[in-house]
């Protein structure tokens, strides 16, 4: 849930942790849309500042370093990263789930994960 999210935002603020918010985004001239991992600048409250810090090339209208302000309703998923331990993240899990052992280990490397969290219940 987000408030797991924000209790993990509030708890550490050290460099060695990231934190993300998923969301869809839309290119208004042509009506594509592309699910994207945002990075949380701020937290307020009922709402998200983020930025890209990836871009699509379906999004031209986002570039790297694009702030948006994301309500919460808007988030899909969030993920919170700290020592290679990742929280949440539960889009990268249902992805993961499908994937054979190497290509799990791979993905893993990829992304930097070390481990997972629990799932809260």
């Amino acid at each position: 849930t987000l408030s797991q999210f924000r209790g993990l935002l509030n708890k550490t603020k050290e460099k060695q942790s990231a934190a993300m918010i998923k969301v869809w985004l839309k290119n208004p001239k042509t009506n594509d849309k592309v699910e994207m991992w945002l990075r949380i600048i701020d937290d307020k409250n009922n709402s998200f500042h983020a930025e890209v810090f990836d871009e699509h090339p379906k999004l031209k209208n986002y570039r790297r370093g694009h702030k948006l302000h994301v309500p919460n309703s808007k988030v899909s998923d969030w993920v919170f990263v700290k020592d290679g331990m990742f929280y949440g993240a539960y889009s990268y899990r249902l992805y993961r789930a499908k994937l054979s052992a190497a290509e799990k280990k791979n993905f893993d490397v990829y992304i930097g994960a070390k481990s997972y969290a629990p799932l809260s219940k």
